[in-house]
């Protein structure tokens, strides 16, 4: 999506097989972890021209999200939408305040209530955007089984997602 917008995206993952399908996904450059030599911020200041990132969008957390908001520009945005790693990062304060970072979480508000009328025009243009995207699934769990899913994603994040059935 963000590409239709002409947002340049760096996708930052823990292993990559396929980086070309990333890049026909949006993204304008990937960079893998696991093979990585140089640093993140290496990495991104080389891709960004020195001048940082704009935002951070963090699915996953853990000590990355602490290198990558080392990454910000000025004036930067992290949105936490997730929460995989239950590793802990830590920041200096000036991390945060020398660079203007806003730090902002966001919960899918959908799971509380339903959507609301102004809503749909939006959810369907996300809808439509998206039709495209696929998704290997690993493994389908009841509620009662976030235990085994969210270990399977840990441990074998390459495998697929792991869905709910309700």
């Amino acid at each position: 999506m963000a590409k239709l917008y002409g947002i340049n995206v760096i996708s930052v993952v823990r292993r990559v097989k396929q980086a070309h399908l990333l890049e026909s996904l949006g993204a304008t450059a990937v960079i893998d972890l696991s093979a990585e030599r140089a640093t993140i911020m290496q990495r991104i200041m080389e891709i960004t021209g020195n001048k940082g990132v704009n935002g951070i969008i963090d699915n996953v957390g853990g000590p990355v999200t602490g290198e990558l908001i080392r990454c910000i520009d000025f004036g930067g945005k992290l949105i936490i939408n997730g929460g995989m790693s239950a590793e802990k990062y830590s920041l200096h304060n000036f991390d945060i305040l020398l660079n203007g970072l806003q730090i902002e979480p966001h919960v899918y508000r959908y799971f509380f209530t339903p959507p609301l009328p102004e809503d749909i025009t939006m959810l369907k243009e996300i809808a439509e955007m998206s039709a495209g995207f696929v998704s290997t699934v690993s493994g389908k769990h009841a509620l009662g089984d976030f235990k085994t899913a969210i270990g399977e994603s840990v441990r074998f994040p390459e495998k697929g997602k792991h869905i709910f059935c309700m």
